[in-house]
């Protein structure tokens, strides 16, 4: 494995900010392979790859997970469908990525009131539909029939392999308190072919929210960073004209998000000079309208050798939570929080989880 198997990954793939140039050539490798699944650019690294005719040995592996992005698709498609046919609004969230990708599962925010959740869950139970991991405060994790098969169950509650799991969402929340109002999501929504073979029109969020969400949701609850974000902050900045660029910082500041928002981004301007020499104009406009790189972040990476996955502060992770405190929407939750915390059993669960996001962070790609 080479020193900073992070920036080896980057200079192979490139930056989106300068497409004509590679900074590494591509070169076929197991432990590359094995970093860019832990950072969740698996599928990134192997198609740049087999782009360049390096991909060899790996070719198995790219297959597995050519099929698993398409068939998370279809499974998005097919939750999508269940939800129209219902006459339920519901926006894909934190799902949909600007390169070739394999999330864990197929995040879904329901964006009608408890009775509509309610009827989406009973909607999907009804189709076969399953719930492996237990009730959840806001959330439902269903897998798709897909999933099983007639010599036994091909999925776990630790969503191994990916593709057939579903979260539904009353709102998106850690426990109780909710990080983002989804009525705020509502008005973001719009139509948009996540299945080419399927033809249909799922209602996912502007790329600009999205990437607004994502990165709120990473350092809180996750409190991870990795390569994907990287990409998934370049890849669409790079994209994004003047208008999008605005709506991204405005959401930001309107939903008390720009702490989170401004870290995520500190990180990736780190990234991209350590990697490419160099800061992209687009980065250096929008971090400066979000108050400039954040220090003891960039500090603590940079000390840290700049390798991912990478583990927000713990500090960060609670002014993430503390800046969202004057949103209504987190301010109602939090209430509703502070009942649930009068049951010991509910308590001891939520300070475990709170032990295991400060120490460790949460997410892990499998």
């Amino acid at each position: 494995m080479v020193k900073n198997p992070s920036l080896e990954l980057l200079r192979q793939i490139g930056t989106p900010f300068d497409p004509r140039q590679r900074y590494a050539a591509p070169a076929e490798s197991t432990g590359l392979f094995e970093h860019a699944f832990k950072n969740r650019i698996g599928l990134l690294y192997l198609k740049n790859l087999k782009d360049s005719g390096c991909l060899e040995d790996l070719d198995p592996e790219y297959e597995k997970l050519a099929f698993r992005e398409a068939q998370t698709k279809l499974t998005a498609a097919r939750a999508g469908r269940v939800l129209d046919d219902l006459k339920v609004d519901y926006v894909l969230f934190k799902t949909m990525r600007p390169f070739p990708a394999t999330p864990n599962d197929v995040d879904i925010v329901c964006l009608g009131d408890r009775r509509d959740y309610e009827r989406a869950a009973r909607a999907f139970f009804g189709l076969g539909y399953r719930n492996l991991a237990g009730p959840a405060p806001m959330q439902t994790l269903f897998v798709d029939p897909r999933g099983f098969n007639g010599n036994g169950e091909r999925v776990d509650a630790h969503k191994k392999g990916g593709i057939y799991y579903v979260d539904l969402y009353r709102a998106p929340s850690a426990d109780y308190f909710v990080y983002i109002d989804p009525g705020k999501l509502r008005q973001e929504a719009v139509r948009m072919n996540i299945d080419a073979a399927d033809g249909y029109q799922a209602s996912v969020l502007r790329p600009e929210i999205e990437l607004a969400s994502i990165l709120m949701h990473s350092v809180f609850p996750e409190k991870t960073f990795t390569l994907e974000l990287f990409y998934t902050i370049c890849h669409w900045l790079n994209g994004f004209g003047a208008r999008q660029k605005e709506r991204f910082v405005r959401f930001s500041l309107e939903n008390h998000i720009r702490f989170p928002v401004r870290a995520c981004f500190t990180l990736a301007v780190v990234l991209h000079r350590e990697a490419f020499g160099f800061v992209p104009g687009e980065l250096e406009q929008v971090i400066g309208e979000l108050g400039g790189m954040y220090g003891p972040e960039a500090s603590s990476f940079s000390s840290g050798g700049m390798n991912g996955p990478y583990h927000f502060l713990a500090s960060s992770f609670c002014l993430a939570f503390l800046r969202k405190l004057p949103d209504p929407a987190s301010q109602r939750s939090l209430a509703v929080q502070g009942l649930h915390m009068m049951d010991p059993r509910f308590a001891a669960g939520v300070f475990k989880s709170l032990w295991r996001h400060m120490t460790t962070g949460s997410y892990h790609q499998v």
